[in-house]
């Protein structure tokens, strides 16, 4: 291929962070979400921004619960090629770089999207604070090199900060619990603190996706910090204290909506933390069976686990049933 046949395309896309326009029950209880799905905007310059590398703490405890059954973090579910995808992505990050350069024939936009907003993301909900977008090279029709690109939104010295704060929050509900405390004990603390101080952000329910993408409410700095976010960023920011009190929890998602898995005790549960920011429905989604949440809703399409275990659910504990 002769290097003067190779031009630069003016394709650059940014990939904004996947964002769920779900809604919080109505004051009846009645669950809402809309159809608000994904989009992509064009981005025309590379960022600017000096390069932060910011060191985040690890889970206090390693989650022991098995489980095998179905593996609650979002990289083995990936294929080999999207494990290597994951891991340079992950590593470009670890290492503040602003540009990612993946090999291999099978790379696009489409694999590059999944891998980070569904995948890699969703397992490190401490990245809240990059953007990536994408500059193709082709050569004809053909693509021959992509760069993906990482935006930081904040300097070096903003997310030390912000991050300070949200490790603030989680050694603050860690100090709350009690030595004997159970899975059960952590899993209800973060719930309650999560609904008790954060808001849902219903100006986002009809926004323009590219507005919403953009802000901080479908991330864990909207949920934790701004205390105003969407199902996203209750969602990850309950897998993200759940996960640093050793206990192992991911995300579900379909198109209108996002809420978490969890594993109490070695079994799975459903839980729903935005849905459950009503005084109506205040612990409806908590520790629920998948008869209980496929009531209103809609499991996406993959292999799932049957959550049948009720002992962990709220109103079995409390004998509310």
């Amino acid at each position: 291929m002769k290097a003067k046949a190779i031009i630069s395309l003016s394709l650059c896309f940014a990939l904004a962070f996947a964002f769920c326009g779900c809604l919080k029950p109505r004051k009846k209880g009645v669950p809402q979400s809309d159809t608000t799905a994904p989009a992509t905007t064009a981005a025309t310059t590379k960022p600017t921004t000096t390069k932060p590398v910011v060191t985040t703490s690890k889970p206090v405890t390693e989650p022991k619960n098995d489980d095998s059954e179905y593996r609650l973090d979002k990289y083995s579910h990936l294929s080999d090629y999207e494990k290597e995808v994951y891991d340079t992505i992950l590593s470009a990050l670890e290492n503040g770089e602003e540009t990612i350069e993946i090999s291999g024939d099978e790379m696009n936009e489409q694999i590059f999207d999944k891998v980070f907003y569904y995948y890699l993301v969703v397992d490190h909900p401490e990245y809240f604070y990059v953007r990536p977008f994408s500059e193709g090279y082709s050569n004809g029709d053909e693509i021959v090199k992509a760069d993906f690109c990482i935006k930081y939104i904040y300097s070096a010295e903003q997310i030390a900060a912000k991050q300070k704060k949200i490790n603030t929050i989680v050694a603050a509900l860690q100090k709350k619990l009690p030595k004997n405390a159970t899975n059960y004990d952590k899993a209800l603390l973060v719930y309650d603190y999560i609904i008790d101080n954060c808001e849902y952000a219903e100006e986002f329910e009809n926004a323009d996706n590219t507005a919403a993408q953009q802000s901080p409410v479908s991330t864990i700095e909207g949920c934790l910090l701004d205390k105003r976010a969407v199902c996203t960023g209750y969602s990850r920011a309950y897998k993200y204290i759940l996960n640093k009190m050793g206990i192992k929890c991911s995300v579900i998602s379909n198109p209108k909506h996002e809420w978490n898995i969890l594993m109490l005790d070695d079994e799975y549960y459903y839980t729903d933390v935005t849905w459950s920011d009503t005084p109506q429905t205040r612990y409806k989604y908590f520790a629920v069976t998948t008869k209980q949440i496929t009531e209103d809703h809609d499991l996406p399409e993959e292999e799932l686990p049957d959550c049948t275990a009720t002992k962990n659910n709220y109103n079995v504990k409390n004998g509310l049933t």
